[in-house]
C-alpha cells in the first residue's frame, strides 16, 4: 500500500469513528456541537431549556407569525434592539433557522437518533404549526425567494403584539 491510499484509508476511518461517536452520544440523548437558540448544554451533555433565550426564542416566532417574513422579522428584531446569542444583528437567515427547527416543540434530532422530549419543548404545537403554515404559503406565492433586498424598514410596524 503506498502513501496516498494509506492517507485515504486512515481519512476514512476516521470519519467512521467520529460518526459513530457522534451517534453514540445522540443515542445518549447528549448533544455534540453549538446548542440551538434557547438551549444551553447541561454538566452531562444534555440539552436543557435556558430560560433567558427562550424567551428570545418565543418572540422570533411572535414576530415571524405577525410579519408573515423572514425578512421583516429579523428587522423587527434589529429595530428592537435584541441581538441573537453571537451579539450579532439578525437576518432572514438566522430567523429561518429558528422557525423551521423542530427541536422547539421538542423533537431532539441529532446523528439519526430522533426522539420527542417534553422537556426540550419552548413553543407550542399550534405557534410552530402557523409558522410552517405562513412559511408554505410565502413558498406557494413567492417560491424560494433568496434576496430580500426588496423590504425596506419603513415598511415595517415593530410593535408587535405579545400573547
Amino acid at each position: 500500500m503506498d502513501m496516498k491510499e494509506y492517507k485515504k484509508m486512515h481519512r476514512r476511518l476516521c470519519s467512521e469513528g467520529a460518526k459513530k461517536g457522534l451517534h453514540e452520544r445522540a443515542k445518549d440523548l447528549k448533544w455534540s456541537g453549538s446548542t440551538p437558540l434557547g438551549y444551553k448544554l447541561s454538566k452531562s451533555g444534555w440539552l436543557i431549556v435556558d430560560p433567558n433565550e427562550a424567551e428570545i426564542v418565543k418572540e422570533v416566532f411572535d414576530n415571524y407569525i405577525y410579519f408573515r417574513s423572514l425578512a421583516k422579522t429579523a428587522l423587527a428584531l434589529n429595530v428592537g434592539e435584541l441581538k441573537t446569542r453571537t451579539g450579532n444583528q439578525w437576518r432572514p437567515g438566522t430567523v429561518r433557522d429558528i422557525v423551521f427547527n423542530d427541536i422547539y416543540i421538542g423533537n431532539f434530532q441529532h446523528s439519526r437518533v430522533k426522539k420527542h422530549l417534553k422537556a426540550l419543548r419552548i413553543i407550542s404545537d399550534d405557534v410552530f404549526q402557523k409558522a410552517q403554515t405562513i412559511r408554505q404559503q410565502n413558498f406557494e406565492k413567492y417560491g424560494n425567494i433568496r434576496s430580500t433586498s426588496h423590504y425596506v424598514k419603513s415598511e415595517i410596524k415593530v410593535q408587535a403584539p405579545r400573547k
